[in-house]
């Protein structure tokens, strides 16, 4: 008698305990980072020159309206797009945001893209043999450590390798 009262417990406390971890799992999973955002803040870094054309290659899962602005603190450029369920919507921005970037240097030179709906966004720098693409991170994913990539050259002695520091907010 007294040892099918454990085991009524036991079983009762390990259903428990399975609710108490499947529930933890699904919110941990609820909450993990994707590349999917409201709210983008690209920089484009320079290539060998300024001879390439800036896109914004946008797609979504459902039909939204994406608003494009540059540069992203006082725009003298900003487009609504339509973009459509599982399509790619290509933006062309008529200034090339890297030109005349400098090393070191706090710069307005960000375009801003924002809707209602999530969107994926890829940032494209087009040029004949020397074409850059890199996938832009929405807000929402932001942090304050990051690693960042370099390498060596044999060829390039300066300039080898460059990363720009994003602000969506002040502070």
């Amino acid at each position: 008698m007294e040892g099918d009262w454990y085991m009524t417990n036991f079983k009762q406390n390990l259903v428990l305990l399975c609710f108490l971890l499947f529930g933890m799992t699904g919110s941990l999973f609820a909450q993990s980072l994707d590349n999917k955002g409201n709210e983008f803040y690209m920089a484009f870094l320079r290539d060998f020159d300024t001879q390439s054309d800036i896109q914004v290659h946008l797609t979504s899962d459902v039909a939204t309206n994406v608003l494009l602005e540059f540069p992203a603190n006082a725009p003298t450029f900003t487009t609504t797009v339509t973009v459509s369920p599982g399509a790619i919507t290509i933006v062309d921005i008529p200034y090339n945001p890297s030109s005349e970037l400098v090393a070191g240097i706090v710069e307005n030179k960000l375009i801003r893209a924002s809707s209602t709906e999530e969107f994926v966004a890829y940032m494209i720098s087009v040029r004949n043999f020397s074409s850059d693409a890199a996938l832009a991170l929405p807000v929402d994913t932001y942090n304050t450590q990051y690693i960042a990539m370099s390498y060596f050259s044999n060829t390039v002695f300066h300039d080898r390798s460059e990363f720009a520091v994003v602000a969506a907010f002040d502070n």
